[in-house]
């Protein structure tokens, strides 16, 4: 993906990418310096699902990261669940980001 993504948001014309990170690690997972490493190729954001926890320490990097989102199904691992909104293209704003609590409504 990462030697990838450069040319196809060139070859798309894309405004935006979107990844799915959830099994980065060899298939069950991902780590914060894989995460990283999706980033830095071109992803917007990158998104996860319920192989989010199987590998150390992702939990307090997802504490910070406001680009790699976890479900909102996550379980009890996830303390919070956060909606975010990005610009896009020349799109000046798109929406807001708030705090909601997991499982919950706003």
């Amino acid at each position: 993906m990462e030697e990838q993504l450069p040319a196809l948001r060139d070859r798309f014309d894309a405004d935006l990418a979107i990844v799915n990170g959830e099994n980065a690690a060899d298939g069950a997972g991902i780590t914060a310096k894989l995460a990283d490493k999706l980033l830095a190729a071109g992803a917007d954001v990158v998104t996860l699902g319920n192989h989010t926890y199987r590998r150390g320490g992702i939990a307090s990097y997802l504490a910070s990261s406001e680009r790699v989102i976890r479900p909102a199904n996550s379980g009890a691992e996830a303390r919070e669940v956060r909606l975010h909104c990005l610009a896009s293209g020349d799109t000046e704003h798109i929406g807001e980001k708030e705090d909601i609590q997991a499982g919950g409504s706003r």
